[in-house]
């Protein structure tokens, strides 16, 4: 929780804060036409379950409960009139579990551990984060576009302790790399309804991406007869990412506005650790890395300040 912190002192320090680059409507400009804004949001992010991959009897990756894990996003930008530049992390999420069945007499990987029956015990870590640098346009009061450069990285494992005799692990390791496009609206504006809501807003905004993925699977076993200590393999490949936000904020003065909000977001093609459970076989060494699609969704709350 380090980097939240972190951004939490530097807004309450002061340093430039206010709308984003995917927010439509930014903050008055002053009169020399320059303005630097930021925004921090806390977010309560739940990485979906994939499919429900067997583990060993009693044991599978549906069992796992990964549940909300908090993170942050930070947004710092600087623009000129109705042009700017944008910078911004979102991370800081770690999702773990661990379960237990038995005692059981097998692990399913490939090929299966066989064993004489005993408990075994399953970790499931995934760890998510992001940034990226963007350039916007503000076409009209309530259109924004931008677009630019952003990674992600994605790393999981899946380790398997057998009676405390027998290790078995898999992990995995995304690193996303490319360019992105999107656009936001504004949807709402109380001042349209009532002078009485004036202050109240909605935004909608969304960006897709096209993305070249580093990824690698590596495998490690101990006290397993006849398997192969440790397996890697790497590749790359193109894949997608696609970033849904819907927010409801409320303008407390000029320059500053709080907010709530629901973010969807996927990727497509990773190398999850789930399913790869088979794709080396520990007694050759060989390994083909198995790909499927992360999917993140949850709500946000957000301060934004500016000048």
């Amino acid at each position: 929780m380090k980097t939240i912190s972190w951004v939490s002192a530097l807004l309450l320090a002061g340093v430039a804060s206010g709308h984003a680059a995917d927010r439509p409507s930014p903050m008055p400009a002053p009169a020399s036409g320059w303005s630097i804004q930021a925004s921090f949001d806390l977010i309560s992010l739940e990485r979906r379950k994939g499919a429900d991959i067997p583990i060993a009897p009693g044991l599978g990756t549906g069992d796992f409960n990964l549940g909300r894990q908090a993170g942050g996003d930070l947004r710092i930008a600087a623009s000129f009139r109705s042009f700017g530049v944008e910078g911004r992390y979102l991370g800081n999420f770690d999702w773990h579990d661990q379960r237990t069945t038995g005692p059981v007499t097998a692990v399913f990987s490939n090929p299966t551990i066989n064993f004489a029956g005993l408990p075994v015990t399953g970790q499931y870590v995934s760890d998510f984060s992001s940034y990226e640098i963007n350039a916007f346009w503000q076409v009209h009061s309530r259109i924004r576009v931008f677009g630019g450069y952003r990674r992600f990285s994605v790393a999981e494992s899946l380790a398997v302790n057998i009676g405390g005799l027998e290790h078995f692990a898999v992990a995995t390791q995304n690193r996303l790399s490319g360019l992105q496009a999107g656009v936001a609206l504004r949807v709402l504006d109380g001042a349209d309804v009532s002078p009485a809501i004036a202050g109240l807003y909605g935004d909608v905004s969304g960006r897709i991406g096209r993305y070249d993925n580093a990824d690698s699977l590596t495998t490690t076993t101990t006290g397993v007869g006849g398997a192969l200590p440790f397996i890697a393999a790497s590749e790359s490949v193109r894949t997608t990412a696609m970033e849904l936000d819907a927010t409801v904020g409320y303008r407390l003065s000029p320059n500053s506005s709080v907010y709530v909000g629901y973010r969807y977001l996927k990727l497509q093609g990773l190398a999850l650790a789930p399913e790869n459970i088979k794709s080396a076989n520990i007694s050759t060494g060989s390994a083909t890395i198995a790909r499927a699609d992360a999917t993140y969704d949850g709500v946000f709350t957000g301060l934004r300040l500016g000048w």
